[in-house]
């Protein structure tokens, strides 16, 4: 066991109040699967476009957080932020 493992310590803590929880057997309800409902060509349409633009978002806002990113490295070493944005040659 190394040094690092041997130091660090976890424990378990319970809490002092009990929740009891009551619920029916599996005889009283039925717990079988639904089958899911077909789509209409336009519902699969609008879930096609849904994840199109939820993923041009991401991009989107992947790209700003890089940017956001080159600008605070850029300034922490020491240029200002109009100089982060000039390309190199």
């Amino acid at each position: 066991m190394s040094q690092e493992n041997s130091n660090s310590c976890k424990s378990v803590q319970f809490s002092r109040f009990i929740k009891i929880s009551f619920t029916y057997p599996g005889d009283e309800y039925d717990r079988s699967a639904l089958e899911p409902a077909k789509l209409t060509f336009s519902e699969a349409s609008e879930l096609m476009q849904l994840r199109i633009d939820w993923k041009q978002e991401m991009n989107r806002r992947i790209e700003q957080q890089q940017m956001q990113q080159q600008i605070q490295q850029h300034s922490e070493d020491g240029y200002s932020s109009d100089e982060a944005m000039v390309p190199g040659p």
